[in-house]
């Protein structure tokens, strides 16, 4: 699992509103790599289901 920190911002498209995603809530999975003249280029990747504070419904937001 991949170590991140900080705070993501993201902006529902429909209605505008931001929340906030703390780093230590992100499942990420490493899907891959490639071996490169400095070294390993590892790719990761992963979901988070979000509800959006001004709406009704869940978000998805893929990374």
């Amino acid at each position: 699992m991949a170590l991140l920190s900080g705070t993501a911002e993201l902006q529902c498209k429909h209605c505008e509103n931001a929340f906030h995603i703390d780093a230590y809530d992100l499942d990420i999975d490493r899907v891959g790599a490639d071996e490169r003249q400095m070294g390993a280029e590892i790719f990761y990747e992963g979901a988070q289901e979000l509800n959006c504070p001004g709406r009704s419904f869940g978000v998805r937001h893929d990374y």
